[in-house]
Formats: C-alpha cells, structure tokens, sequence
C-alpha cells in the first residue's frame, strides 16, 4: 500500500511528478489457476501510486492495453521470444492485492535475456516500475530501460516477507523520454545462468519535471517518514 508522497530517489532522480492517466498503464502477468491468480483492483496503486485498471497477460505474442481508466488504446506489449511462460507460487508474506500482483510472474528459460516492447505509446516523459522478480526465489534479474537516463541494468529480485516495495529489490525503476512513433524496450538479463522473472509493469506518464515517491504512512512499525524504503 502506498500513501503519501516523499522524498526523492537519490542517485537516479532529483525531481517528485505531477503524472497522468492519459497513456499511464497497470500490467500484471497473470496465471489463470496457480497462486496469485487474478488482477490486482482498480483501487490498488502498486510502488507506483497509481490506482487504476489493470492489464492482465499471458504468454500471447501481443497484447493490446487499456488505459487506468479502463478505456482501450493503441498500446502493444510484446516480446522477443516465445520461450517461457507463466508460474505462480504462494508466498506467506502477501495477500490482496500485493499476491495478485506478485505471486504470479513470467519466467524465461534459464540463462535467457528477454526484451518487452511498447509500441505506439504517446510522446512524452515516463516512470517504468519493473517488478523484475518472483517473490519466492533469490534470482536476480538485471532490468535496463533503452534510452533512459537512470541507472542502466539495475538488479531487482530476492525472497519478500512482507509487502514492502524497495528500487533494487521488488523492483527497478527508470526514467525514459519517448519519442513519437518510437517503442519502449525493456530489457531482462539473468545472472549467472538464473532466470529471468517479471511479474508486473506500471508505466506512469510525467507531465512536471520531479517525480514523486511514495510510502504508507499508516503503516504500523516504526516512522515511514521516507528516510527508508
């Protein structure tokens, strides 16, 4: 769960958004039967902050995607390959919404890199939230967003116990400028002969020049004042 807005993600950015639902998508892979089945809700804002419609997938070679609101557009999503596909795994620490999400996860062939494309997204400034992992295994994945200022190839992935989202473990996140009629690559490298895993994508369309961050301040525990996430 994810409230209200902080500081700013030292290293990568140095500025907290103004976004819009205009092309800004929600993206869970999806199995039918296995744990983690479903979508999250409307209501559900992921490390994101971004409540809305989400796009459940597959294995399918396209995918063409609705909007936060629900409405279709022109998106795609598709990939480089027709190798791997989707498992799911109950994991004690999630429930709700956080299991829909991350229980279920596309996995790749061991030692396989894999690139998600977007096609025909809007011009314009852009946060990709990667959730580059699967809860319930210490694979890593290396994720790089084409074109993008932030860090290239950041690591994302681990065992969770608890909903908590941290850059560098649950997922990456990269700031990129497309260009009209340009595609959005993502790209997946494993470590060390892993496999790659992919549970989800928030794409977040900026229309000001910071970018904000956000914890649950109603949390229980010690203060979540931003000082650690």
């Amino acid at each position: 769960t994810i409230l209200a807005p902080i500081a700013v993600l030292a290293g990568w950015l140095a500025f907290s958004p103004t976004h819009t639902v205009g092309q800004s998508l929600n993206i869970d892979f999806n199995a039918i039967s296995l744990p983690g089945n479903g979508v999250p809700t409307a209501a559900y804002r992921g490390a994101a902050g971004s409540p809305g419609y989400w796009n459940g997938v597959s294995t399918a070679a396209s995918y063409t995607l609705r909007r936060l609101n629900g409405a279709l557009t022109s998106v795609t999503l598709t990939r480089d390959t027709m190798t791997g596909g989707i498992y799911g795994a109950s994991n004690p620490g999630l429930a709700g919404d956080d299991e829909k999400l991350l229980e279920d996860h596309y996995r790749a062939d061991a030692d396989e890199s894999v690139t998600f494309t977007l096609s025909n997204l809007m011009a314009g400034r852009y946060a990709v939230y990667v959730y580059a992992l699967n809860p319930n295994s210490n694979n890593v994945t290396l994720v790089n967003v084409e074109g993008s200022t932030s860090l290239a190839f950041q690591a994302a992935g681990g065992i969770m116990s608890a909903p908590d989202f941290h850059v560098g473990e649950t997922h990456a996140l990269h700031i990129v400028d497309v260009e009209a009629g340009d595609p959005l690559d993502i790209e997946l490298v494993p470590i060390g002969g892993q496999q790659v895993n992919l549970s989800g994508i928030q794409v977040v369309r900026l229309l000001g020049p910071k970018l904000r961050i956000y914890v649950d301040d109603s949390a229980a525990g010690p203060a979540h004042d931003g000082a650690s996430w």
